[in-house]
């Protein structure tokens, strides 16, 4: 790392640490915070703006930042650091219901991560309150951005021949989580067959790559049934005959 890099990330440290312990002790004394939150009453509102204002100043310190590495250290960094996750839960536990730019780029900041079991915790609440994306996203639907960023992930994936079947299996559970949240909340309406189909047929890929067959093929299978360019079908009658099973498309 260079010199210049170096007291570039030692001068966002400090201006982070600066900020931190305020943001944390607004969002600590909301743990007790009144259950009702309405639109006249929201004891939340005041966090909020704390909070914020910390996101901006956080989203303005990784544009600094040159390497993926360096902003998604950062990232991690900012989640413990800003309270922004305790806050998040308490906004959840509480029932607010309001725009918040600190949830959306949270979420944004788990997928970005890595952290794919909060992001299938998350996902139904950013769905159902249609938070806002940023405007530098072209899809407005979430079920649509965490299908096309769990797509790239399953391309690495199959690209990575140097990981073991537990590592594989592992975003294999994140893929089965997630497209069956769609077939549940029948996300595929708003967010796009195009989309649905992607993640169904990467989902079919991975469990292929993995042997499993019969699962793969109940991937390839609803692509195909969602979009009928998911292009998928050869590989669906590889695996059918392969099983003793007919097909027709």
């Amino acid at each position: 790392m260079s010199l210049a890099l170096e007291a570039r990330k030692k001068k966002l440290a400090q201006a982070m640490g600066n900020k931190q312990s305020e943001a944390q002790l607004v969002a600590a004394e909301q743990v007790n915070a009144p259950e009702v939150v309405t639109a006249d009453h929201n004891p939340l509102k005041d966090v909020f703006e704390q909070l914020s204002g910390a996101m901006q100043s956080d989203l303005a310190a990784l544009k600094q930042l040159d390497t993926l590495e360096d902003k998604a250290a950062y990232k991690a960094e900012a989640l413990e650091k800003q309270g922004y996750l305790n806050y998040l839960q308490n906004y959840k536990d509480q029932g607010a219901h309001f725009p918040n730019i600190v949830l959306s780029w949270v979420f944004i900041w788990l997928v970005d991560l890595g952290r794919y079991r909060d992001v299938v915790a998350w996902l139904p609440l950013m769905t159902s309150q249609q938070q806002p994306l940023p405007s530098m996203f072209k899809t407005k639907h979430w079920a649509d951005f965490v299908a096309d960023q769990f797509y790239d992930a399953g391309v690495k994936q199959l690209e990575n021949q140097a990981l073991n079947i537990f590592e594989r299996c592992e975003l294999i559970g994140y893929f089965n989580d997630v497209c069956k949240l769609f077939d549940q909340h029948n996300w595929q309406e708003s967010a796009g067959s195009v989309p649905a189909g992607k993640l169904f047929a990467m989902a079919g890929k991975l469990e292929h790559q993995n042997h499993n067959y019969t699962n793969a093929l109940n991937f390839y299978l609803k692509a195909q049934q969602l979009n009928d360019g998911a292009g998928v079908k050869g590989k669906a009658k590889d695996i059918a005959k392969q099983l003793g099973i007919e097909l027709e498309f």
